[in-house]
């Protein structure tokens, strides 16, 4: 049975992210299964992004991530748990 991750970013750490990746790997592919979110936080609104993928595609962001943009590793590693 396949384990589903809910991983949580900011929106300009996401595109950042995305930019980093090659758009024919696997990372870039579970990357583009996005939803945008507009949630509270102090006061103002903040954009989010949420991806939502299996929990061994969530590694391979992760190793993309330790590799091509460690400001994104923190979000990932939360979400595998």
């Amino acid at each position: 049975m396949a384990v589903y991750v809910s991983i949580v970013m900011p929106l300009d750490r996401y595109d950042e992210f995305v930019s980093k990746l090659d758009p024919s790997s696997r990372a870039y592919e579970v990357m583009q299964n996005v939803v945008i979110e507009r949630s509270p936080k102090e006061g103002r609104f903040v954009r989010t992004a949420r991806i939502t993928c299996r929990k061994e595609d969530a590694e391979i962001l992760l190793d993309h991530a330790n590799r091509l943009y460690p400001d994104a590793v923190p979000e990932i590693r939360k979400a595998i748990g």
